[in-house]
Formats: structure tokens, C-alpha cells, sequence
């Protein structure tokens, strides 16, 4: 039976935030009845990754290792290759699930509306204040005019919105969709990182 939703985590020395990611992310999951698999790259990085391979030695957890550095958008397609699911979970090892049932809340936000094929969390800081640029508002020429200018329209919110993007931190997607616009854009080598919390 296909998963229901494939989670992926690119690692390029960040060994020290992926074992706290891995083990909120397993806390959150096993609240729900969610059909899953984790699949994590080290993306050519320095880190040695064997005490997390022994760790986490379950049959739905693979690691994958490449040989140079495939970037963001390269790394996350590769690993998409590997997975068959309804839906994939993009996610950056730095992540870590404070709020109960964050994936189950996800799933359930795009099972409930055909037209939703992307859906991304409210992000926060370490000090759980609203984390800025985890979505922009705006599309169409007047977006193309203000991100020239280095304004996304992000605005602090509380509910559910329609966004023209969210952030590659951590987003859900179906699968479907993912393979039929060709994965990431690996013109566009990663993406800045910081410490964030769902």
C-alpha cells in the first residue's frame, strides 16, 4: 500500500539539528495513524551520519548519500525519485515540531479542498516569535514589481490564507503535482538557513 505521505530531509552539516528534527518529527507522527516514510540525503557534507543511521534503524527511515553536493532543489528532487506517496513533506533539518499533530493538520488542510495542492505552516524563531518570509500574498505583474523591490507581502498570520508561496523550510505537496512542473528548479542552489520551529 503507497504511503501516505513521503517526508524528506536534506543534510549538509547540520548533523547537530538533524537528530533533534528527526525525533520531534517521530513524536508528532506517533499521535496519528499516518502512513509515512523519512528519507534523508547528506548532501556531501562533512558529517558522519553512522550514529543516526543506528539510531534510527527502523524499516521506514532510509539514508542516502551522495557524492557531491546536489544542492536544495537537486537534493530534494533526487530524493523524490525514491518515494512513492500521495504526498511529500519537505522539510530542512533545522526544523522542530513544537504544536501537536503539525503533520496530521497539514494532511487534513489539503485532503479538504481539491483546488489546495501546497500547503506550508505558520513558521516561528526560537523564541516563538513569528518567523517573517514563511509565505508571500502577493501574484501576478504586482508581485513580479515588488519582489524586484525585495518586498513579498508577508503579514503575521493567525489563519488559514491563500498564498502565491511558502517557504521551502517546510512544505507539504502532492506528489502528483511535484513530478508534473519537474521537481525544484536546481538552477536555484539552496536556500538560506535558519533556525526554525512549526
Amino acid at each position: 500500500m503507497k504511503n501516505d505521505i513521503a517526508i524528506q530531509i536534506i543534510n549538509y552539516n547540520t548533523k547537530k539539528y538533524l537528530s533533534i528534527c528527526l525525533n520531534t518529527l517521530l513524536r508528532d507522527l506517533a499521535t496519528t495513524n499516518i502512513r509515512y516514510s523519512i528519507s534523508v540525503l547528506d548532501n556531501n557534507s562533512n558529517d558522519d551520519l553512522t550514529e543516526l543511521q543506528n539510531v534510527f534503524n527502523k524499516k521506514n527511515f532510509s539514508f542516502y548519500f551522495s557524492n557531491k553536493n546536489l544542492g536544495f532543489g537537486g537534493g530534494h528532487n533526487y530524493l523524490s525519485r525514491k518515494n512513492k506517496a500521495k504526498y511529500l513533506l519537505i522539510l530542512n533539518p533545522d526544523i522542530k515540531i513544537i504544536e501537536p499533530k503539525t503533520i496530521q493538520r497539514l494532511l487534513e488542510r489539503i485532503n479538504n479542498k481539491e483546488e489546495i495542492k501546497v500547503v506550508g505552516p505558520k513558521l516561528l524563531t526560537e523564541k516563538e516569535t513569528p518567523q517573517a518570509y514563511d509565505h508571500g500574498e502577493l501574484d501576478g505583474l504586482i508581485a513580479k514589481v515588488a519582489l524586484r523591490s525585495g518586498n513579498s507581502y508577508w503579514k503575521n498570520r493567525d489563519n488559514s490564507i491563500k498564498c502565491s508561496w511558502v517557504s521551502g523550510a517546510v512544505l507539504l505537496i502532492e506528489k502528483e503535482i511535484f513530478d508534473l512542473v519537474d521537481g525544484f528548479d536546481e538552477n536555484f542552489f539552496y536556500t538560506k538557513r535558519r533556525k526554525i520551529c512549526v
